[in-house]
């Protein structure tokens, strides 16, 4: 009884070589044919080689390693000469579930383990296949190409790694990896290596791998180029799918080998299997082309694009000689004479210009296409080429450009077989069309550049205020052409670019091409600034020209400059002259910052005052201001205030005093200060105000050490006002005003224009006498009358009462006489009952029956019915003769049909 995989127990005997699948892989070697053996061993797996003496060796890692149970070692076999000595690789794919690839030396004719890499993603299958490749196809192995076909992302599946063979002691390890195109997750590839040769004719090997599981199991081949004697490309040259062999091929490159000539044309060929299929696929001629393009002469003659005006010249520039030839990059044994292609190329001056500079003058354009057959061999044409305007550009060469294809022509005596353009050939060419210099007979342009900038009439920038900058740079060329002139001016962070204008080219009457080029932050003096380069006029600044553009910069509301703003510019060229005193100019110009400050007379003022003639004792009075910092800056500032406090010798505001909502660090100081007029009674009876020009004034000024942004606080002006210094005038009153302003250093902060009014403020008390009048007659007559009127009110509403009263009497007499009647009408039908009740029944005689045939019995005892039956039935009565209690009358029923009595 033997274990199977993945069973074994202690109880149980292991396999060595009876489950061992040999020839699951086989290589060549030098000594004879090395077969994979994956199942010896308990699938531990090993090689067997077979030798000319009919010696047959086992290869393995050890027979005791259990770390190898299960590794399939011998799945995958290649075969490494290097210097002539051999080595052996073989792959174990399920080594640890990782897989892992282990190089063999012969060491006295024992095989041993000499370097192993490993796999790193589980289930992998790395070392499913191999693929030793000599590069150079000079005898030695350079690299070996190890398979995962199992490998798993996302959007591919499988991938080989590019191993080159390590040098010395060197520690052996995969330095690329090579994938196949995205989406397909399960394409398995890597699942067959095959070495190609050099199937391009770059004198590299090129290798072909398989994806089997591509496109739902239809399959395909990938080639890859030789990169280098240690390396290939890492993307591919070429897709080989199998559906366009067949839309039935399933598992199209499940297997693959290549190498050899089959077709005996000298390419090598590749064998691809298939389920049920083999497939041989042929290696192509590969073609290259060549180009070359002269101009005559080398360089475009001044004279042909310098003008003075913009008119139409329609010059001739010169010619170009433009020369091709198709070259074989392979080598087969293909007849030369025999291999032809059709070759379209097309010609293009300045691609890619929006105005054009040249022409061709076969098709007035500067466009040109053809379309020739080639062999091998070289063809040549001269084209005629023409300037239609004046140049503005004349320091960038004109560009011709070449593009082409190639469509190689079937060779019918190898079956078809059609040359092609190399993968990697050169699409298109260029040439370039230079412009003669202006630059004397030593062809060195010797410019001499000068620059100067102004504020544009500005004297002094207040930060804050308008939030853009002008500036006028002007600069001048008194040398030759310059070439790539530039300016660059440094200015500080506070300040950014926003645009330029230029001045207009006497010349071209257009403006002069200024233009931005960069804007960068640097480095320069005490501080950081920024810099904006512009480009003057690129790419040639004329001789003795000059240009003037303006430069608009805007500025921050919180930027600091100190007390001056400081720009600098500087000019150059590729010219490459020396710096001088001219190409550098430094602008200075003085900084304020704009504040905003408002005082404003507060509420809570005392705005009204009178006083008696008799009354001359002093009452509180009280200004209140309040002030305020809207800007975006603290700054010291002092309050000053004036205050009226005596008037020809006479105490007006007595003992003011200063008070602050907030305790604000300030310093006080106050000082008299005497009216400018003496004649005081004129100017009140003009004007009733009392004010400092009139009066002499304290003046009290407060100095703030900061007053910060957006700041509130409130000063109390108080005292005492006496009256005794109060002039009668025409007006009836007078207005007694103080008033405060802030101060603060103009030579560092500015107030916006029109806001000079908003740091000033007064407040106006309106000062009145009054008389005073006697209030007991007043009293005494409101008094009397009040108790008049009381009279007459409650005379009225007796009166209303005792009507009141009245109707509610009569309404009861009413009613108790109606309850009285009908309580006698009750009476007198009882009577009758009586009466009645007391006749025989059988027959009524003599009176009784008299009295029932009696009309007037009759309608009395009708009446009494309705009378008694009057209440309930009343409501429902439509008779115009109806009985209405209301009614004070007595009722009186009838009939309609009875004649009324």
């Amino acid at each position: 009884i033997f274990a199977i995989e993945g069973t074994q127990t202690g109880s149980t005997s292991s396999f060595e070589h009876e489950m061992s699948q040999e020839g699951f892989s086989a290589s060549i070697t030098s000594n004879g044919p090395l077969l994979g053996s994956v199942g010896s061993f308990d699938w531990a797996g090993g090689a067997f080689l077979y030798t000319s003496k009919d010696k047959v060796t086992f290869i393995n890692t050890t027979r005791v390693d259990s770390d190898m149970n299960d590794a399939y070692l011998g799945y995958a076999s290649a075969v490494i000469l290097r210097n002539r000595v051999q080595s052996l690789v073989l792959g174990a794919p399920r080594y640890q579930h990782i897989g892992l690839v282990v190089m063999f030396r012969e060491n006295f004719g024992t095989w041993e383990p000499h370097t192993s890499i490993k796999g790193s993603q589980i289930g992998s299958y790395f070392g499913a296949s191999l693929c030793s490749v000599d590069m150079d196809a000079d005898g030695n192995t350079n690299l070996i190409l190890i398979g995962a076909p199992h490998y798993y992302e996302k959007t591919r599946g499988g991938q080989v790694s590019v191993c080159p063979l390590p040098r010395g002691r060197a520690r052996w390890q995969c330095e690329a990896l090579l994938h196949g195109d995205q989406g397909h997750p399960w394409g398995r590839f890597g699942a067959a290596l095959t070495v190609l040769g050099d199937v391009n004719g770059d004198k590299l090997t090129d290798v072909a791998i398989g994806a089997p599981g591509e496109q739902e199991n239809q399959g395909a081949v990938y080639i890859f180029y030789g990169a280098s004697i240690a390396s290939l490309s890492a993307s591919h040259s070429q897709r080989i799918i199998g559906a366009h062999f067949s839309p039935g091929l399933q598992y199209f490159g499940q297997s693959l080998s290549g190498g050899k000539d089959l077709t005996m044309d000298g390419l090598m060929d590749l064998a691809v299997g298939a389920q049920g299929h083999l497939l041989l696929l042929r290696a192509q001629p590969v073609l290259r082309l060549e180009a070359t393009m002269e101009f005559s002469p080398k360089k475009v003659a001044r004279s042909v694009f310098a003008c003075q005006e913009q008119v139409l010249k329609n010059k001739d520039a010169g010619e170009v000689r433009v020369c091709l030839r198709v070259r074989k990059n392979t080598k087969d044994r293909l007849r030369e004479g025999d291999i032809q292609s059709t070759v379209t190329y097309d010609l293009a001056l300045d691609p890619g210009r929006s105005r054009i500079r040249a022409f061709f003058d076969e098709t007035k354009n500067n466009t040109r296409r053809r379309t020739q057959v080639f062999g091998l061999m070289q063809k040549c044409e001269t084209l005629k080429l023409i300037l239609p305007d004046c140049v503005d550009d004349s320091v960038s060469p004109i560009i011709l450009r070449l593009n082409y294809t190639l469509v190689g022509e079937p060779l019918r005596s190898f079956g078809n077989l059609r040359p092609v353009l190399a993968m990697d050939a050169q699409r298109f060419f260029t040439a370039m069309f230079p412009f003669e210099k202006n630059c004397g007979n030593d062809s060195i342009c010797q410019d001499d550049l000068s620059i100067t900038m102004s504020a544009m009439g500005l004297d002094t920038l207040v930060v804050g205020g308008p939030q853009d900058f002008n500036m006028s740079v002007t600069l001048r060329n008194d040398g030759e052409d310059s070439y790539g002139t530039r300016v660059t001016v440094y200015y500080p962070s506070g300040l950014s670019y926003r645009k330029d204008s230029a001045s207009q080219n006497p010349l071209t009457k257009k403006p002069w091409f200024v233009k931005p080029a960069e804007s960068s932050s640097s480095s320069e003096g005490h501080g950081a600034l920024k810099s904006t380069t512009w480009n003057i006029n690129h790419p040639i600044f004329p001789a003795n020209s000059e240009v003037t553009f303006n430069v608009t910069f805007d500025v921050d509301s919180h930027a600091s400059f100190g007390n001056k703003l400081l720009l600098k510019a500087i000019v150059a060229s590729e010219n490459n002259m020396s710096r001088t005193h001219k190409t550098k100019f430094q602008l200075e110009l003085p900084v304020k910052y704009a504040i905003y400050m408002i005082v404003t007379s507060d509420e809570s003022s005392i705005r009204y005052l009178n006083f008696t003639a008799s009354e001359m004792t002093s009452k509180v009075i009280q200004h209140q201001y309040q002030f305020n910092n809207l800007g975006q800056r603290s700054l010291p500032v002092s309050v000053v205030f004036w205050i009226p406090v005596q008037i020809n010798n006479v105490t007006v505001w007595d003992h003011p005093q200063v008070i602050f909502s907030q305790n604000l660090s300030s310093a006080c100081h106050t000082e008299q200060k005497s009216p400018p007029h003496s004649n005081f009674r004129d100017q009140l009876e003009r004007t009733p105000v009392l004010n400092c020009s009139v009066a002499v004034c304290k003046r009290i000024q407060c100095d703030l050490p900061s007053f910060n942004t957006q700041e509130i606080f409130n000063v109390t002006l108080k005292g005492n006002l006496s009256f005794d210094w109060y002039i009668k005038t025409s007006h009836g009153h007078l207005l007694l005003v103080s008033s405060t302003e802030i101060l603060f250093n103009d030579s560092a902060f500015a107030l916006l224009p029109g806001q000079e009014s908003y740091v000033r403020s007064k407040t106006e008390t309106k000062v009145e006498p009054y008389e005073v009048h006697n209030p007991v007659p007043l009293i005494v007559g409101s008094s009397i009358g009040g108790l008049v009127l009381l009279a007459l009110i409650t005379a009225g509403l007796y009166k209303a009462a005792s009507a009141v009263n009245n109707a509610e009497m009569v309404k009861i007499k009413a009613r108790d006489l109606h309850d009285k009647k009908k309580e006698e009408l009750l009476k007198q039908l009882d009577d009758l009952k009586v009466e009645l009740s007391q006749l025989p029944v059988a027959k009524v005689t003599g009176s009784a029956a008299s009295k029932l045939s009696n009309p007037k019995s009759s309608l009395l005892l009708t009446r009494l019915k309705k009378k008694t039956s009057g209440n309930s039935t009343r409501a429902r009565s439509t008779s115009p003769w109806a009985c209405d209690p209301r009614r004070l009358e007595p009722c009186v029923t009838r009939s309609p049909n009875t004649r009324r009595s």
